[in-house]
């Protein structure tokens, strides 16, 4: 009782910032949940704060979770004038367009939205155009289902968003149009590969500084352009390939662009590190710091070789072993520093991250990689590693305590293990 007493002493802007605060340590999801109606049943205090802090209520998820149009109005309204972070996921039934159309007359307030539309959905949706002044973050996708007759019309709802900075582009197979898009405002990009991609999008946002491509084509190739893409800001490139290694001409975009501000890059199973070499060669990449490979394949010792060779301001590794992956025995070798060799991969990396899945590595090769790495001092073939983080499903005992004594070394790791 103590405790309660104490609680309900909390002035009430402190106690609005506290579930304000709860909701969003518990995850970024959890406004769209149920959690605001969890906090409000503690006690009668906390009840009182909950329906009087908007934010609690600005979270609108419409997926999982369905809404009755009463029970979103009444959300709506405990929102207040607080901005909205919306989640729609393809309206089933009238009720669903009911809820649709509320959500819509809300649009002013929109701040971010996540939108998965049928083509009747993205007809509903008409009504935000001019009005999303606050919208920030938008993820779209328009699917093509054969139980939904109804087309999509001819509209670009979303063409009018000063402040759109985020964009993650899902599948638009349900679009019959191309969508219009304020693509030259853009800072961050998510979307799929394909053929066209290039020239509509690139081709058209200079303000980039993270773009992140998905290839869905079993042998994507972009063609013949040679136009070069401009991308003068652009610091992080995430290429992602989901069937097969990426090759030659799946990379044909690096043939294209300058990118003399990168710094990140992240590959998915390349195939040849050419492209890669070629963009270094000709000063399209001047201060990259980190390279992650995802996927280990039997080319990666020596894409990885090539690229760090002709990148030698690499300074962190991340290598991510899926169970997909072929061992990675070879590129744990390349990555060992011999005595009795002078060349080693990577000569500046001193920051590493190893993502291992049980059966794609050799754990005592990995083990061995890092005490070579860290014990070698500053010779004139490697700089001495500082960092490295270990992230595996499982980890020897025996393994551990190396590392272990690395720490007490001075090396600085972080272990993270489900089974030790």
């Amino acid at each position: 009782m103590d405790v309660q007493r104490a609680i309900d002493r909390v002035p009430p802007e402190i106690m609005h910032e506290i579930l304000a605060q709860t909701v969003v340590a518990v995850s970024p999801q959890a406004a769209h949940a149920d959690v605001p109606w969890y906090l409000g049943q503690i006690s009668t205090s906390w009840r009182r704060a909950a329906l009087n802090t908007g934010v609690l209520w600005a979270g609108i998820g419409v997926d999982e979770r369905r809404y009755c149009p009463k029970a979103m109005e009444e959300r709506l309204k405990r929102s207040g004038y607080v901005l909205l972070n919306v989640i729609f996921a393809y309206g089933h039934n009238a009720r669903d367009r009911d809820v649709l159309e509320m959500l819509v007359r809300e649009a002013a307030r929109w701040e971010a939205a996540t939108l998965e539309l049928t083509p009747g959905d993205f007809n509903a949706v008409a009504g935000v155009r001019g009005k999303l002044g606050r919208l920030h973050y938008l993820s779209l996708t328009v699917g093509d289902f054969e139980e939904y007759t109804q087309t999509a019309n001819q509209t670009n709802p979303f063409e009018i968003c000063p402040q759109l900075r985020d964009l993650v582009i899902g599948g638009l197979e349900g679009l019959r149009h191309p969508l219009v898009l304020p693509f030259e405002q853009l800072e961050h990009l998510h979307a799929p590969w394909d053929a066209t991609l290039p020239d509509l999008v690139l081709g058209r946002t200079p303000n980039l500084h993270s773009v992140s491509l998905v290839w869905t084509l079993q042998y994507p190739r972009l063609g013949a352009a040679t136009t070069p893409l401009r991308l003068p800001l652009l610091q992080r490139l995430e290429i992602e390939h989901r069937q097969c290694p990426l090759n030659s001409n799946s990379l044909d975009l690096l043939d294209r662009v300058n990118l003399p501000q990168l710094v990140y890059l992240s590959v998915t199973r390349p195939a040849s590190a050419d492209p890669f070499v070629r963009l270094v060669a000709r000063g399209g990449v001047r201060a990259l710091r980190t390279l992650r490979i995802v996927g280990v394949t039997r080319e990666t010792p020596e894409t990885l070789r090539g690229v760090l060779n002709a990148a030698p301001t690499t300074s962190r590794l991340e290598l991510c072993f899926t169970p997909y992956s072929r061992r990675g025995d070879g590129v744990l070798a390349g990555l060992t520093v011999c005595a009795d060799v002078e060349d080693t991969t990577g000569p500046n990396v001193e920051s590493l991250l190893l993502e291992l899945q049980r059966g794609t590595f050799d754990e005592t090769a990995a083990v061995n990689m890092i005490e070579s790495r860290f014990r070698t001092g500053a010779t004139r073939t490697c700089v001495r590693l500082k960092d490295v983080k270990v992230v595996a499903n499982t980890l020897k005992t025996r393994s551990q305590k190396i590392l272990k004594k690395l720490e007490n070394e001075g090396l600085k790791v972080g272990l993270d293990v489900k089974i030790a």
